[in-house]
């Protein structure tokens, strides 16, 4: 069994919320149960779900 990192890579479908990406730390508000893709910003895969 593999721990949780607290890291979502790119394409899991993950439900609404805000989510970071772990690369440029720029917040991402998800309205909807989405797949996540590269941060067409940066480029960067991974996102970590944030409060508030």
């Amino acid at each position: 069994m593999v721990a949780f990192s607290g890291f979502l890579p790119e394409r899991n479908f993950v439900m609404p919320g805000r989510m970071r990406c772990v690369h440029c730390e720029t917040d991402v508000l998800l309205e909807s149960i989405t797949r996540l893709e590269p941060y067409h910003y940066c480029g960067h895969r991974y996102f970590a779900r944030t409060s508030g």
